[in-house]
């Protein structure tokens, strides 16, 4: 491990307090209730892994990608924390980005669930109006999944001007930073497209659709441009 001087920029850190199982809840992780099994707020992340762990879905790959992308957040919050008066900007905006990724962690709970109902109903009557919603909830998640892809673009230049910037002992951080980025953005980019491809199959190619074309476009060029980034990040350790 390699020491750090004293910061002094980096702002406190505020930890979720940790809650032992909700009362009432008995067996393994896949009997938890969906909304408090998708919740990583009030756990130990060993206890949320587990849960993600658990063959129920709840929470599942795009929760998976937030918590990436959250981590690649924090790691841009704490080296900015080294770079002066520059950084507070670079730590403000990594703050949000941190914050934003997490809430899509709660966020892909909801759009999984509704895309599962959708789906089940639709298997159960087969009717015009169930192929509808199954049709529009698909679209609802790859929007869903597309805005956290977002989130982790955000992060990107930021990431660079820190690999401009920082001193050569945080290059492995601004690595790790970078690599979270790529998986977060690479996750959401997936479901993104999955979920576009859902939507295909049941209904016509509107308007909406091409909007999360361009969305999803939009991630596979940043996915490009991250890229680069990390070949640079690596050549400089």
């Amino acid at each position: 491990m390699i020491a750090r001087p004293p910061c002094g920029q980096a702002p406190p850190v505020s930890i979720p307090a940790r809650s032992a199982v909700p009362p009432g809840i008995v067996g393994g992780v896949n009997d938890i209730p969906e909304e408090e099994a998708a919740s990583i707020d009030s756990v130990a992340l060993e206890e949320w892994l587990a849960r993600l762990a658990g063959a129920s879905g709840v929470p599942g790959g795009g929760a998976a990608c937030a918590l990436m992308t959250a981590t690649a957040a924090a790691m841009v919050e704490m080296v900015g924390g080294y770079a002066g008066d520059e950084g507070e900007g670079i730590v403000s905006r990594a703050a949000d980005s941190r914050r934003r990724a997490l809430e899509a962690i709660e966020r892909d709970a909801l759009r999984s669930g509704e895309l599962g109902d959708a789906l089940r109903r639709y298997r159960e009557d087969g009717t015009d109006a169930a192929d509808r919603a199954a049709r529009d909830t698909a679209v609802a998640s790859a929007h869903s999944a597309a805005e956290l892809g977002e989130v982790g673009v955000s992060l990107i230049a930021d990431v660079a001007r820190l690999l401009e910037v920082s001193e050569r002992y945080l290059v492995p951080d601004i690595v790790v930073a970078a690599e979270g980025v790529a998986a977060g953005l690479a996750g959401a980019s997936a479901i993104a497209w999955a979920d576009l491809r859902l939507a295909e199959a049941h209904g016509d190619h509107g308007d909406d659709l091409r909007a999360v074309r361009e969305r999803i476009g939009a991630l596979v060029r940043a996915r490009s441009e991250v890229d680069e980034l990390r070949r640079s990040a690596a050549a400089r350790v």
